[in-house]
């Protein structure tokens, strides 16, 4: 912007310095025309017109015109050589500063052309940057992808036990494990044991008494509770099981009766139940667990089923 209105003041210092010497010159000779050609006339006064009555008059001998303009010409033929010189200065600086105005014009047009260049070079290179940066991002999404994939979350059940629940108030016997009475309660503890975050979307978990696991597993169409857990591999996290009534004399006998005697009836303690859980892809999966409590061994062991025990 500042160059440019260089160039424009330049543009009208030459213009009036090629017009105004032009005019004033022209006024200046059109003057001194006009002084050589009238001369003014001198009024005698009275003194001299007395005096001219009674002098007598001597013969006057008039210049003739043609010596008067030669006169005049020859004072005045060194005025047009000093116009001549100081019109010829000020050309050589006009024309001075008309190249330096078309060299400034030249380099301001040099300096748009760089700069619509330099602009276009920049708007590839932030093209260039864009690809790059997703590409980047998609490498980045297929490598966490492949993590996941390869290193996925395992959800295991483990370490299942019968808690002991202790008399308060005066009460000294409580009925615990599979006594008549007890709730049978314990607990569990869940674990991640693969490479990724595990997030705990749904478990179901009861206890089931019967001789043998049916063919239709006893959960099958029913919702578990609704949890939000993220187990980091790793880590874990424990669960409750029990019943909601106590157990009846009769069903714990069963449970309790060696099962060496003949014609003896005996029932299985059973805690089974599903987990539902996603990985960081959303991908849903699910573990499925069965354990028997073994009174010989006081253990709970998995069942040899894969209907009721195996992971996705």
């Amino acid at each position: 912007m500042k160059t440019l209105l260089t160039v424009i003041a330049v543009a009208c210092f030459i213009f009036t310095g090629s017009v105004w010497p032009q005019s004033e010159n022209s006024e200046r000779v059109s003057r001194e025309n006009n002084a050589g050609h009238t001369q003014p006339a001198n009024k005698p006064d009275s003194n001299q017109q007395k005096s001219s009555d009674s002098a007598p008059i001597k013969n006057v001998q008039p210049i003739p015109t043609d010596q008067r303009d030669t006169q005049y010409f020859d004072n005045s033929k060194h005025q047009p050589e000093k116009n001549g010189d100081s019109d010829s200065g000020l050309v050589t600086v006009t024309i001075w500063l008309a190249i330096a105005g078309f060299i400034q014009a030249v380099i301001l047009a040099v300096q748009a052309v760089l700069f619509f260049q330099q602009k276009k070079i920049m708007g590839q290179h932030k093209t260039s940057l864009e690809q790059l940066a997703g590409a980047a991002a998609a490498n980045a999404d297929i490598s966490a992808k492949t993590l996941v994939l390869t290193q996925r979350p395992r959800i295991v059940v483990r370490a299942f036990y019968f808690s002991e629940i202790r008399g308060v108030g005066g009460i000294t016997h409580v009925s615990n494990r599979i006594e008549a009475g007890s709730f049978c309660t314990g607990q569990y503890y869940i674990e991640n044991c693969g490479g990724t975050d595990a997030r705990i979307r749904e478990i179901y978990s009861e206890v089931y008494i019967a001789e043998s696991l049916p063919m239709m597993r006893p959960y099958e169409g029913k919702e578990g509770s609704k949890e939000e857990k993220t187990l980091r591999p790793g880590t874990s996290t424990f669960y409750l099981f029990g019943r909601m009534e106590p157990l009846d004399d009769s069903t714990a006998q069963a449970l309790n009766v060696r099962r060496e005697i003949i014609a003896a009836r005996p029932k299985n303690f059973y805690v089974l139940g599903w987990i539902g859980y996603t990985d960081d892809l959303g991908i849903y999966r699910m573990t499925a667990f069965c354990r028997r409590y073994d009174a010989t061994k006081d253990r709970f062991v998995p069942v040899d089923d894969p209907d009721y025990e195996y992971a996705d």
